[in-house]
C-alpha cells in the first residue's frame, strides 16, 4: 500500500520542467502573433499609399480631361505644387523650369 501512495504523490501537480516548457511554448506563440501584427501594419501602410496614389492619379486625369488645352501645353495646375488658394497656382511648365528638367 505504501508504493501506491508514493505514485499518487509524484503524479500530483506540475513539475518545474513542465511549467518552463509551457512558458516557452506560450512565448513562441506570442512572438508569432507580434510578428503577424507588424506585417499587418506594414501591409496597411502600403495599401494606404496605393489608395492615395490612385486618388491623385484620378484627380490629375480629371483635370486633364476638363482642360485639354492647358494639359496639352503643360500649363495644367498640379495639386500639391504651389498654393491654389492664393490665385497663383503652379503649372507643369513652372515646375519643369524650377527643377531644370
Amino acid at each position: 500500500m505504501t508504493s501506491h501512495r508514493n505514485r499518487r504523490v509524484r503524479a500530483r501537480g506540475f513539475t518545474l520542467i513542465e511549467a518552463l516548457v509551457a512558458l516557452i511554448v506560450l512565448s513562441i506563440g506570442l512572438l508569432g502573433i507580434a510578428g503577424m501584427q507588424i506585417s499587418g501594419l506594414r501591409a496597411n501602410q502600403s495599401a494606404a499609399s496605393r489608395t492615395q496614389a490612385s486618388y491623385l492619379a484620378d484627380d490629375i486625369a480629371d483635370r486633364m480631361r476638363a482642360n485639354y488645352t492647358a494639359a496639352r501645353n503643360g500649363e495644367l495646375p498640379l495639386p500639391g505644387f504651389g498654393s491654389e488658394k492664393s490665385g497663383n497656382p503652379s503649372t507643369a511648365a513652372d515646375s519643369e523650369r524650377d527643377t531644370g528638367s
